[in-house]
């Protein structure tokens, strides 16, 4: 097993992508809404298997490449729970 690059490798591998490929206008992240606290907010663990997560983590990426943005599996996971609320809601 291959160690992760450090953040000093990572970095000089983004700026040596940034130089070779054309440069675009990144799309600002919309702000939080004023209501948000962090107390709305709750974090928790989720076991997966590795088909499941690997799956979640390409959408992931996919996602994040297509809006220039960063990738994040809890934003799939919050779209999946809101799709399906109802149903989740009739099974209390």
């Amino acid at each position: 097993m291959s160690k992760r690059p450090s953040m000093l490798q990572a970095m000089a591998r983004d700026a040596k992508a940034a130089k070779a490929s054309p440069t675009k206008a990144k799309p600002e992240a919309p702000a939080p809404a004023a209501t948000t606290t962090s107390d709305e907010w709750k974090t928790t663990a989720v076991h997966l298997r590795k088909d499941q997560w690997v799956l979640l983590r390409s959408v992931a990426r996919k996602r994040a490449d297509e809006t220039e943005g960063r990738a994040s599996v809890s934003d799939i996971i919050r779209d999946m729970i809101e799709k399906h609320r109802a149903e989740l809601e009739a099974e209390l």
